[in-house]
C-alpha cells in the first residue's frame, strides 16, 4: 500500500501546466516541521522536510484551485509516493525523484487566517 498524509506549509505559489488537451496539473512543494531533540543540548528544535506536490485535475478545473494554492497556507495533503522519469545532468550522472500525486487537498489556515476550505475538485 503507497498512502500518504502530509500537513505542511506551502513554501511558494502554485503552478498551473497544461499536461495535455484534458489535464491540468497543479504543482507546489511543502514544507513540514518535525521536532528533533539536539543531543548536545536537549533542546528540541523544528527541523522542516520538503515535499514537491502535483495533483492532477480534468482541463480548467486547476484554475480554480491554484490561486487557494498561495505562500504561508497551510494544507493536508493525501496522496502516494511516485518516482519522476530519470534526469541526466550535465556532468553525465542520472539523478531520480520522487514526488506526491495528490489524490486530496484540505486548505487550512492562510497565514493571517484560520478560515479552512477544502478542495471541491
Amino acid at each position: 500500500m503507497n498512502k500518504l498524509l502530509l500537513t505542511g506549509n506551502i513554501t511558494k505559489d502554485a503552478r498551473l501546466n497544461a499536461v495535455s488537451d484534458l489535464k491540468d496539473a497543479v504543482s507546489f512543494t511543502i514544507a513540514v516541521n518535525e521536532s528533533q531533540k539536539n543531543a548536545a543540548t536537549g533542546e528540541y528544535t523544528d527541523v522542516p522536510t520538503y515535499y514537491n506536490v502535483t495533483r492532477f485535475y480534468d482541463k480548467g478545473q486547476g484554475d480554480r484551485v491554484v490561486g487557494y494554492l498561495t505562500k504561508g497556507r497551510e494544507v493536508s495533503v493525501e496522496g502516494s509516493l511516485q518516482k519522476s522519469k530519470p534526469q541526466t545532468a550535465t556532468n553525465g550522472k542520472t539523478y531520480h525523484s520522487s514526488y506526491i500525486r495528490a489524490e486530496d487537498i484540505q486548505f487550512g489556515r492562510k497565514p493571517k487566517d484560520a478560515a479552512p476550505q477544502s478542495d471541491a475538485a
